[in-house]
């Protein structure tokens, strides 16, 4: 009989010795990887905008494009949580819809463009080109620890400014820009750019993917003739 007991208290020994072994492992574990962490990451985004305005504004477009480059310092607070500091250039392209003409005052400054009705013969085509430099802050969170982060999903906001903005106005073979060389200004376009977006990222097949849905909280243009503001939102694809 103590024999029979000295088995069975030997066999809950070693029983209570493996999970314990096993609950030190998975806190090791659990421990290495909620360790801080700093990496920097450099990324290619493109995809494309809308105007949210009527089409009887001049800016109006259907579609446009927008291409982002951004420089990430990243901190990883624990195997959930990170957050993201860096610069972000962006480059936006957008045809308009309607044809447009420059306006000037009385002093020949320009006071912006207005849809144009006058016939012509030939081609027209306006074109509005947008260049930004700014600050991106993201916080991510990751549903599920792994060796890899198969899926985040992202908050962000983006604070930029202008450091150009052109319009290009092609008629019957001329072209007429506006902004080009800065020696004339559209006083509708408003130089910043503040965007809130959210992002679905994973790596599932080993290179970091997502999508990012945004729309800028401040008007990209002010018409003073419609007295409207016009809105953009976008979607960008990235790698």
């Amino acid at each position: 009989m103590k024999k029979i007991l000295f088995i069975i208290l030997l066999f809950l020994s070693g029983i209570l010795s493996a999970q314990t072994s096993v609950i030190q492992t998975e806190k090791a574990i659990s421990d290495s990887s909620s360790s801080s962490k700093w990496n920097i990451t450099v990324g290619l985004s493109a995809g494309g905008t809308i105007f949210i305005a009527d089409d009887s504004s001049p800016y109006f477009s259907r579609f446009g494009t927008t291409l982002q480059v951004p420089l990430s310092f990243n901190y990883r607070f624990n195997p959930h949580w990170r957050l993201s500091l860096g610069l972000r250039y962006d480059f936006n392209w957008a045809p308009l819809t309607n044809c447009v003409d420059i306006q000037h005052d009385n002093l020949n400054r320009t006071c912006g463009i207005a849809i144009d009705t006058t016939p012509h013969v030939g081609t027209q085509r306006a074109d509005v080109f947008h260049n930004y430099i700014g600050i991106p802050v993201q916080i991510s969170w990751y549903p599920w620890v792994r060796e890899r982060d198969i899926l985040s999903l992202s908050l962000d906001f983006y604070a930029g400014y202008a450091i150009s903005k052109d319009i290009c106005v092609r008629k019957n073979g001329s072209k007429s820009w506006l902004n080009k060389h800065h020696d004339t200004s559209d006083p509708s376009l408003v130089p910043w750019k503040m965007e809130l977006g959210f992002t679905v990222s994973t790596d599932i097949i080993g290179i970091i993917h997502g999508v990012r849905i945004f729309t800028n909280l401040l008007p990209t243009y002010k018409d003073p003739k419609t007295n409207k503001n016009i809105y953009t939102a976008g979607i960008t694809f990235f790698l």
